[in-house]
């Protein structure tokens, strides 16, 4: 059986009140280097999430700019590039193209790298 659990909580108090080597953690912070979210995320911040991911007995995939300081601080873990269209425009042109970085603690399948 499988159990899913949506929670609103700071994503400390989660993984401290979820993490098990059964659980699986989908982790989507503010992209590195933007700016405009209601809550403030700082490059501290990332580091913060960086070091306690690498921590977790459970497993997780992470999304975040595709950029040298998120490859730094995932880095040796195994991560792919995902390429994305940001949104339509009004006149049905194509917006601009986004590239993500997906970076977990366990293999991907299928041409993931692992990071350097």
């Amino acid at each position: 059986m499988t159990k899913t659990t949506i929670e609103h909580l700071d994503w400390e108090v989660c993984i401290e009140k979820y993490d098990s080597p059964e659980t699986f953690f989908f982790c989507d912070p503010p992209y590195w280097g933007t700016a405009g979210y209601q809550v403030p995320f700082s490059e501290r911040d990332q580091e913060v999430l960086a070091d306690r991911l690498r921590r977790i007995r459970g497993r997780f995939l992470m999304t975040n700019t595709d950029c040298q300081e998120v490859r730094s601080l995932f880095r040796g873990l195994p991560w792919t590039v995902i390429t994305g269209q940001l949104s339509v425009l009004k006149d049905g042109k194509a917006g601009r193209l986004l590239r993500h970085l997906t970076v977990t603690n366990y293999p991907l399948r299928g041409g993931a790298l692992k990071g350097r």
